[in-house]
């Protein structure tokens, strides 16, 4: 970069040998002659942490980029990725203009013969296209969205329905991005992604999450805070295929068969339900449909009224709406006649449909020991820590210090 930024001829700033800083009446030194030198402070943009930096400018070429230290989210790191973005500005290969193919011709090894335009042409020529589609049939217009980017999406869709059009969707990102992960954080969270606390975690699960330490977000934050993390006492156990940087990463590794990491989840969510009975049923009465009744029919049991899903008062023995504010106690288990008919609780029939991922099954598929299961489960159970409570900023909180990271 600085030999760049010299042919280029821009003086920086402390260039030269001893001897290159003239005293007295002599030449103006280097620094002498710079009429700028200042550090900005920005954003990388070039993944979605968008860490905070700060761009070190001489004469109007960037020379350096480093972490910004008052951020809260990064803590001041910066990964390789970020330090080298100043080759978006100076990459003398980076394309900076439109391109326009004049190949019709399409296949492995055809040139596509690639020619510069306009900006002016290139947006003539979509407005055109889109011109024709408005006329002929709004709807034939459909836009794609990338999910890594999320303000392109409520961008793009309402580009579609200002346009005339119901056909989009967000995509761009394929198997490599955590749809599992966004999907069951909007449903549990309400939250594009989930990330542990490292501040009060003491127990993280993680099945394979990558970046090295167990957190896909935040990158340069988050290696700092787990690192902190697992010198307070925080066990890391990774569970994956092969020993990468998760793993290299973690207080014990456990490798297991690509792509089984579901039965063995399942095992494990069995023992904790039927075997050890470590579940927290206070938090399941309040915050999940646990307590919901469901008909022999597999859907839930229903206010013929408000058509609002039905529970058990355990304390005036009959069904009620799940938010009646004449709730008492609700059952978490069992069944009940609802209507003349009879209906279960949901947690019920978890708990009866995972008996059949016995840690013998999920060993025969994930290769993982039968006994290593059992443990896992019973380690992540005690860890949690059921019952117990914290007090944070005046406020007394349920504590349950253990995590599961996952997101592909």
């Amino acid at each position: 970069m600085w030999l760049r930024a010299r042919r280029a001829g821009y003086p920086l700033a402390g260039v030269g040998g001893s001897g290159g800083f003239a005293a007295g009446g002599g030449d103006a030194s280097p620094r002498d002659r710079v009429k700028e030198d200042v550090w900005v402070k920005s954003t990388c943009n070039i993944c979605f942490s968008h860490c905070a930096i700060r761009v070190h400018r001489v004469d109007g070429v960037v020379t350096e980029i480093e972490g910004n230290p008052d951020c809260a989210t990064s803590l001041g790191g910066l990964c390789p990725r970020g330090a080298a973005g100043m080759m978006l500005l100076y990459d003398p290969s980076r394309v900076n203009t439109p391109l326009k193919r004049t190949n019709p011709e399409k296949g492995i090894g055809v040139d596509p013969k690639w020619m510069k335009i306009s900006w002016d042409e290139a947006l003539d020529t979509i407005t055109e296209k889109l011109r024709k589609i408005k006329a002929d049939d709004p709807r034939k217009l459909q836009t794609i969205h990338s999910v890594i980017l999320g303000d392109n999406v409520p961008l793009g869709v309402s580009f579609a329905a200002a346009f005339g059009s119901p056909n989009w969707f967000p995509s761009g990102a394929g198997m490599h991005c955590g749809n599992g992960s966004h999907l069951f954080s909007g449903m549990v969270h309400a939250a594009w992604t989930k990330m542990p606390d490292p501040n009060y975690t003491e127990y993280y699960l993680n099945f394979g999450c990558p970046a090295g330490f167990g957190a896909y977000y935040c990158v340069t934050g988050m290696a700092t805070r787990m690192a902190n993390a697992r010198r307070r006492g925080m066990k890391h156990v990774v569970i994956e295929p092969w020993m990468g940087t998760p793993g290299l990463n973690s207080d014990e590794w456990i490798p297991i068969r690509p792509g089984t990491d579901a039965a063995l989840a399942l095992a494990m969510i069995n023992l904790l339900l039927n075997e050890y009975g470590i579940y927290d049923a206070a938090s399941m009465k309040q915050y999940t449909n646990g307590p919901y009744l469901v008909g022999v029919d597999g859907y839930y049991a229903r206010d013929k009224e408000t058509q609002k899903p039905l529970v058990w008062d355990l304390q005036d023995g009959k069904t009620k709406a799940y938010d009646a504010p004449d709730l008492q106690d609700v059952a978490l288990e069992g069944k009940y006649s609802v209507n003349g008919a009879e209906a279960t609780t949901a947690f019920s029939l978890i708990k009866e449909h995972v008996k059949k991922y016995t840690p013998e099954m999920a060993s025969e598929i994930t290769t993982v020991p039968a006994e290593t299961i059992r443990r896992l489960a019973k380690e992540f159970g005690e860890a949690a820590k059921i019952g117990s409570t914290i007090v944070i900023d005046g406020k007394e909180l349920p504590y349950r210090p253990v995590a599961v990271g996952y997101f592909r």
